[in-house]
């Protein structure tokens, strides 16, 4: 059996004006555990709590794309110890053509993340459109 939990962003997350902050969802068969993005702030030590709480110390980590509110959270897991995450999906920082000071910004945040998940010698897995990711029962359409 498949099961997803999403991990609740609270009013308190975010200040009045702001937008809200990402996503982080999990995905689980009772064996493989995916964490696709990882929010930031105050929801990342949700996030990080409720995966220790259950015991999930090894997880896959997707991150959708490079942006602050969804990696954040990934990488706070990549630096915390208590992790031995299984692997790191992302799309290389390469592919991203250089039309803006954001995109950089993007592809040189998404780097230094990579490597440091190399550091920690968790494999770094390039995924595109099209791509299927698939451990267990589980099975992801990249797109």
């Amino acid at each position: 059996m498949i099961r997803l939990h999403v991990v609740g962003l609270y009013a308190s997350d975010v200040s009045k004006n702001s937008p809200r902050n990402g996503d982080a969802t999990i995905i689980d068969d009772g064996t493989n555990f995916e964490v696709i993005d990882g929010y930031c702030g105050k929801s990342t030590t949700r996030l990080i709590a409720m995966l220790k709480k259950r015991k999930i110390f090894r997880p896959y980590l997707h991150i959708s794309h490079a942006h602050y509110d969804h990696y954040y959270g990934i990488r706070q897991i990549i630096r915390d110890k208590a992790f031995t995450p299984k692997a790191l999906y992302c799309y290389d920082p390469s592919v991203l053509a250089n039309v803006s000071s954001a995109v950089a910004s993007d592809r040189a945040a998404l780097r230094n993340l990579i490597s440091e998940a190399k550091a920690r010698h968790i494999p770094v897995i390039y995924v595109d459109n099209g791509d299927t990711i698939r451990h267990g029962d589980i099975k992801i359409l990249v797109y």
